[in-house]
């Protein structure tokens, strides 16, 4: 590992200011499964650990993190870096461990085969004076002492997701408003089906979400406000909840409130959030456990929230897939297929927006004893909500093709001086770009091109 990477990465992330704190230890808390916990003598906790085989760097990272998934009550990555040559991956990190704030670093070393992990972490408020003793700690481990036997493999040749995917059953479907259609796997349901988007259930109690736009209303803005002065709740919201910009946070109080109006109860045991420039300033995807009435579910989402209305009305996008933990992998397949072919009909989807607003601003006009005044304030809420219906369709349309493309394992790059778009595998996009580093660039899926990359 290049330990003058590391330490200047610290540096730049922490500062040069010290901040003392009491030598409280760590909460006790067994290691995950395959990996070592080793708490420094004078504070700070490393979780180390070999990976085994990985595709590669990126893949070695979120393999890491998967390991430790669930350690944490909660963990929000950030600052996510790479070496020049591509092997070693770094992320700072902020965490709950039981009732302890704790910061960190997340770091991946890619080798063919003997990949590993490595997280670093310590109080909050002592990390500035604990880090160089773990990075130094970690350096004096030695890498057998934390390699993983392999996983054991019910064959030699353990068919890949690709290959199960291919071996799903599926039956076509298409809404009966025409606005969406899907691929979906026998012994499967659709619970909701048309305006764009999906919810589907399996047999076992897995669900797939695509294209879920939940419209929630601040409780604190103007529109709340004016309907409880009216004594009802305004038309058309299930969800108050104040305005956040945090997807996790989002993402928890919107599944804890649906739950409750349902009858049932819901409550997060281990919340990761991985911010994803693609789905914009707040976007991010959110992973980890819940259990609810009782089971434990994994769940696995791209979350993005939307910027505020000026009358407090504001969006939550939703994107993924729910199922019970034991059953989780066993489900990936078909909900990994029906994910991916989800296809929305985007004008069929506009013009149904502008009709459902439509109407409900005629309901409201009818209504309303003083029409004059009402106009320009409820014209104002159907304008901000067809921009936010608009850019969260196109936000959901970037989304979608980066996430199929992250299963795919392919990337879109770009010939400089042509300005041509190239679809091609992950193992070609970095070749090109190590080959020609001046013509040839990957673009980010917040710089796709509609109706060229999606």
């Amino acid at each position: 590992m290049n330990v003058r990477l590391r330490v200047a990465f610290y540096t730049l992330a922490f500062g040069a200011a010290a901040t003392t704190a009491a030598q409280a230890a760590l909460p006790v808390r067994p290691a995950p499964a395959g990996l070592r916990s080793i708490d420094d003598a004078s504070g700070g906790r490393i979780i180390v650990g070999g990976l085994g085989p990985v595709a590669g760097p990126g893949d070695a990272f979120r393999a890491g993190l998967h390991r430790v998934r669930g350690y944490f009550s909660s963990m929000q990555l950030e600052n996510v870096v790479r070496s020049k040559d591509g092997t070693l991956t770094m992320g700072l990190f902020r965490a709950r461990l039981g009732a302890d704030d704790v910061s960190g670093l997340a770091l991946s070393a890619y080798r063919p085969g003997a990949s590993q992990v490595a997280i670093l972490f310590d109080d909050r408020r002592r990390l500035r004076q604990s880090m160089p003793k773990l990075v130094a700690h970690l350096q004096s481990i030695s890498p057998a002492a934390t390699a993983s036997r392999p996983r054991a493999r019910s064959g030699a040749n353990e068919p890949s997701l690709e290959a199960r995917m291919r071996a799903v059953r599926t039956v076509a479907m298409t809404s009966n408003d025409g606005t969406v259609s899907a691929q979906l796997p026998e012994g499967w349901q659709m619970k909701q089906f048309g305006g764009g988007m999906f919810v589907a259930d399996g047999a076992g109690g897995a669900e797939v979400v695509q294209g879920v736009s939940l419209q929630v209303l601040d409780p604190r803005g103007q529109l709340y406000q004016q309907a409880m002065q009216m004594g009802r709740p305004p038309a058309g919201y299930r969800l108050f909840i104040p305005y956040t910009t945090d997807p996790a946070r989002a993402y928890e109080r919107a599944m804890e409130s649906l739950n409750r109006s349902s009858g049932s109860s819901v409550t997060f045991t281990s919340v990761s959030e991985r911010p994803i420039r693609w789905l914009g300033p707040n976007g991010a995807e959110v992973s980890g456990t819940s259990v609810r009435n009782g089971k434990t579910l994994r769940f696995d989402e791209y979350v993005g929230v939307s910027p505020e209305g000026p009358y407090g009305g504001w969006q939550i996008a939703v994107n993924g897939a729910v199922a019970p933990e034991v059953d989780f992998e066993r489900d990936e397949p078909e909900m990994a297929v029906l994910f991916r072919s989800w296809r929305p009909n985007e004008a069929l989807v506009h013009a149904q927006v502008e009709s459902n607003i439509a109407s409900g601003w005629a309901q409201s006009r009818a209504g309303r004893a003083n029409l004059a005044a009402t106009t320009a304030r409820d014209q104002g809420v159907v304008d901000a909500s067809m921009r936010n219906a608009r850019a969260a369709q196109d936000g959901i349309d970037r989304s979608t093709a980066g996430f199929v493309r992250y299963l795919n394992g392919t990337d879109v790059v770009e010939h400089g001086p042509s300005g041509a778009h190239l679809d091609v595998d992950s193992g070609t996009s970095a070749a090109l770009q190590s080959f020609d580093p001046q013509h040839f660039t990957s673009v980010p899926v917040s710089q796709y091109v509609k109706g060229v990359d999606y």
